[in-house]
């Protein structure tokens, strides 16, 4: 016999009065909270608190119940089109769990953690969602799709990705006709693994060696397409540090990216209108953490860490890449700041290099997606 819950109270009031026990992962301030107290046979064993903005949309949801993970949901919202014709609403939805017995621990040190990314540590992300409603501006023609990322929970850190659209929506009314469906398992670098690839009134592209990445937002994308392009440029050993988060001193927003001493930093409060154009940043920096590691080989003193690296690697023997390092070394020697000079910025070699390596991932990057773009026309070309 199937137990049923019941809805014991509910409230819903302002932020400035809300005093309960809900641990938030969300840096957005509510504007209401609604609290909802569940039971069974009349005995309380959980609680969902919703916080929501000014406009009445959510923005994060806790889950707190018994014997269970502590559950939290966090929501954001966007816009794009598609075309001249249509006007699409995203919204993302990125759920995490955090065990029981980290709960005190999390509780005692939520400020400092915060500060600290904690939340990669002891909160696990299960699951990211977008959905996206494209509508046309003509007729009025609704298309709703969904693209999944979650977890599987093994030591191998797979993930299972789904990306579907469902027929569409006319006058209110759902069109005969079956949904897309496309779905595959990715390992712990994003690479699909193989034979796990699976269709429905769909063509499964032949050629992406980006589809891990696809189905991931703007945010989330950034620091895994990062490793994945020190791989390909075999110094992912270094251990370089990848920050996303990065802010320059005057708070600019025109500086998309920057290496420097064994960091990738990405400015936090530059707007990348798309993951393509994130590519070319990337890629970009990655190409300078090479030139950086040649440079340190050869003497060259651009920081502690760099130096570091010289040392632990040597002097370089192949001649050819030595002349390399050599053309970088005497580059970085004359190199001034775009802000200083950009004419003689964007002429200096390693620029010059970097800015190639950029495009040519950005077209990479752009071709290969043109299939699975085709197949699902009805989500805005930046996303995927």
């Amino acid at each position: 016999m199937k137990v049923q819950n019941y809805l014991i109270s509910k409230t819903s009031q302002k932020f400035v009065d809300y005093y309960g026990g809900a641990i938030r992962l969300s840096n957005a301030t509510p504007y209401t909270v609604d609290e909802v107290i569940i039971g069974r046979k009349g005995k309380p064993f959980g609680k969902v608190t919703t916080f929501r903005d000014s406009f009445g949309r959510i923005t994060e949801r806790a889950f707190n119940i018994k014997q269970k993970p502590l559950k939290n949901r966090i929501y954001s919202y966007n816009d794009g089109i598609v075309g001249d014709n249509e006007y699409v609403e995203i919204k993302t939805v990125k759920e995490f769990t955090l065990k029981r017995k980290f709960i005190d621990l999390y509780r005692k040190y939520q400020k400092q953690c915060a500060n600290l990314g904690i939340r990669t540590t002891l909160w696990d992300k299960d699951k990211v969602q977008n959905n996206f409603v494209a509508k046309d501006i003509n007729n009025g023609k609704k298309t709703i799709s969904i693209a999944t990322i979650e977890s599987l929970g093994n030591f191998e850190g797979e993930h299972y990705h789904e990306l579907k659209e469902f027929p569409t929506i006319v006058n209110g009314k759902i069109e005969k006709g079956d949904a897309k469906r496309m779905s595959f398992v990715v390992d712990k670098n994003n690479d699909v693994v193989e034979n796990l690839v699976f269709t429905d009134n769909a063509k499964a592209p032949k050629n992406d060696t980006f589809l891990g990445f696809r189905l991931m937002d703007l945010q989330e994308f950034k620091e895994p397409i990062t490793k994945r392009f020190l791989r390909d440029r075999n110094i992912d050993y270094l251990d370089y540090t990848i920050d996303t988060g990065y802010m320059t001193d005057d708070f600019s927003e025109t500086r998309l990216g920057s290496f420097t001493n064994g960091k990738i930093l990405f400015n936090k409060l530059y707007p990348f209108k798309s993951k393509a154009q994130f590519v070319s940043t990337s890629r970009h920096e990655v190409e300078h953490g090479w030139q950086f590691f040649l440079d340190a080989r050869n003497g060259g003193k651009r920081g502690e860490y760099m130096e570091h690296l010289g040392c632990l690697f040597g002097p370089i023997e192949n001649r050819k890449l030595k002349k390399e390092a050599n053309n970088y070394t005497k580059s970085l020697d004359t190199y001034v700041s775009c802000e200083v000079d950009y004419k003689r910025y964007r002429k200096n070699y390693i620029e010059i290099k970097a800015n190639k390596a950029g495009s040519e991932a950005k077209k990479e990057y752009i071709n290969q997606g043109q299939e699975i773009r085709k197949e699902f026309k009805h989500i805005p070309k930046e996303f995927l």
